[in-house]
């Protein structure tokens, strides 16, 4: 029998302007320093032009990149009652939720097997996952 549908969430656009794993910020790194090299090719050094068409071309990439990411990886994320499913691009995980554990630092980071795993949700679905996930600990404890 298949566990029952808690939260299910195709990412927006505004929760990754705010939200980032490694292959986006590498994204904005190398969409940046692509611009950056052609603003340095074709102005003056240290001109006015060069400052202004830096900032013009950070705030671009700052947002592009989240647009780029959605359009190529299409992240998707399910919350069931016993697992967490990940869909990121063609790629797509079923995560058992005993083996995921809320990491202190970020609020949208996770233990994934212990490995510090970002999830770019909502807040509400991060709120859902936590519920969901204080629930399983009760739930083991109370078998013990």
């Amino acid at each position: 029998m298949q566990d029952a549908c808690v939260n299910h969430e195709k990412v927006q656009y505004q929760t990754l302007l705010v939200r980032k794993n490694r292959s986006m910020r590498w994204l904005e790194t190398i969409l940046f320093l692509v611009g950056f090299g052609i603003v340095f090719a074709f102005t003056e050094y240290r001109s006015t032009e060069m400052v202004i068409s830096l900032i013009g071309w950070a705030v671009i990439t700052y947002l592009l990149s989240p647009a780029l990411y959605l359009f190529v990886m299409r992240p998707e994320y399910g919350l069931y009652e016993q697992r967490l499913e990940m869909k990121l691009g063609k790629n797509k995980k079923e995560i058992p939720l005993t083996e995921v554990e809320k990491e202190p630092d970020l609020p949208y980071y996770f233990l994934i097997a212990k490995k510090r795993t970002p999830i770019l949700a909502s807040d509400s679905f991060l709120r859902d996952l936590n519920e969901r996930l204080e629930v399983m600990k009760h739930e083991r404890r109370s078998k013990k």
